[in-house]
């Protein structure tokens, strides 16, 4: 079997203007801590990112290819070339994001926060896409998140990439509405426990009829021990579905 050779090259910048995603502020942001009231501040985030693409041979991919898989199988035309053998390149602002991060009140006895995000490589007419959107309570040693974020099995540490794809297919990646409990039994032990509803890239059931996961009478439910340490992150977790 002869091996499939790809060459692609990307180049991209980005214009990031607060890390939205911690409470805290960290650093110096361009745009301040907006202030609601006493109990209510919001900081915005996000970042312009602009990529450009060369690939020397047509890939399997998404948004636009930008996040790219692997490349496509040899497509033999009438003449017996490979259809696939071609060159492909691209310029997309399309994973451009926009943030917001509200901490809030303290209830029953936690601290409130919700976050949300979104891109603009939704597709279709409207490129609008949501990416996170949840509430959290946080206590000392429990926290509970209602709401659309990652995945608990990619939401772990991993090394940072230049890429969009952060290491796919060798990286678990998806987003879901899910109902998380995170308990720390010491700051290096942890346990979660989370029932997962699937709303992009749902599992397809009967294609006939067109029926995906959410006809089941129960969420996909996950359970995760971690143990992290300055120098070693290691769990196991476990997952059932119907």
């Amino acid at each position: 079997m002869r091996k499939i050779k790809i060459f692609t090259l990307s180049l991209f910048s980005f214009f990031s203007f607060s890390h939205a995603q911690d409470i805290e502020p960290t650093g110096k942001s361009l745009l301040p801590i907006v202030s609601l009231n006493q109990d209510i501040r919001v900081k915005f985030g996000g970042f312009v990112r602009a990529e450009y693409y060369a690939d020397s041979r047509e890939i399997v991919g998404a948004i636009d290819d930008l996040f790219g898989f692997f490349p496509e199988n040899k497509r033999p035309g009438a003449d017996g070339k490979d259809l696939n053998n071609v060159f492909r390149h691209n310029f997309s602002t399309q994973t451009t994001r926009f943030s917001a991060l509200f901490s809030g009140v303290n209830f029953l006895n936690a601290r409130s926060s919700a976050y949300f995000e979104f891109d603009f490589s939704g597709g279709n007419s409207v490129n609008v896409r949501l990416r996170h959107a949840w509430a959290k309570l946080t206590w000392n040693k429990s926290e509970l998140l209602l709401g659309k974020t990652w995945n608990p099995m990619a939401d772990i540490t991993f090394p940072n990439v230049g890429g969009l794809h952060t290491g796919v297919p060798f990286r678990p990646f998806g987003r879901g509405d899910q109902i998380r409990f995170t308990y720390n039994f010491t700051p290096r032990y942890q346990l979660l426990v989370a029932g997962l509803f699937q709303t992009e890239h749902r599992s397809v059931m009967d294609p006939s009829a067109l029926t995906d996961i959410r006809a089941n009478p129960a969420p996909d439910f996950h359970l995760q021990f971690r143990y992290h340490s300055p120098t070693l992150f290691a769990g196991i977790a476990s997952e059932y579905k119907i």
